[in-house]
């Protein structure tokens, strides 16, 4: 659940060399992906995980509500189908191997 309180500041402006006047579109133009990486993985955990929730919350809101509605009814097929025993389970290890293997083949290092 997201956390209702007013957001923890992540970095000042001042810290990039911006004025508090200046748009978000100039600060997304200075600062890349990366430094935001950076920042966002100096904080403490618990303001992590705060931010990740805000993120992915922020990513749904971009989703349709048919493709929603639409994934959910997959999700709970799938569920049901798990239940009944109708699904055959394979480990998350063996798939990850196995999908290994299968780049490996395709896309050899050398």
């Amino acid at each position: 659940m997201l956390n209702s309180a007013a957001p923890t500041p992540l970095v000042e402006s001042s810290s990039f060399g911006l004025s508090q006047t200046q748009s978000k579109g100039s600060l997304l133009s200075v600062v890349t992906s990366e430094e935001i990486f950076r920042n966002a993985i100096a904080l403490p955990p618990e303001v992590r995980a705060e931010l990740t929730e805000r993120l992915i919350a922020s990513l749904a809101e971009d989703v349709s509500p048919e493709i929603t509605t639409a994934q959910l009814t997959e999700v709970r097929r799938r569920i049901t189908e798990v239940e009944l025993g109708e699904a055959t389970l394979i480990p998350g290890d063996r798939i990850l191997a196995c999908l290994r293997r299968l780049l490996g083949k395709h896309f050899p290092t050398s």
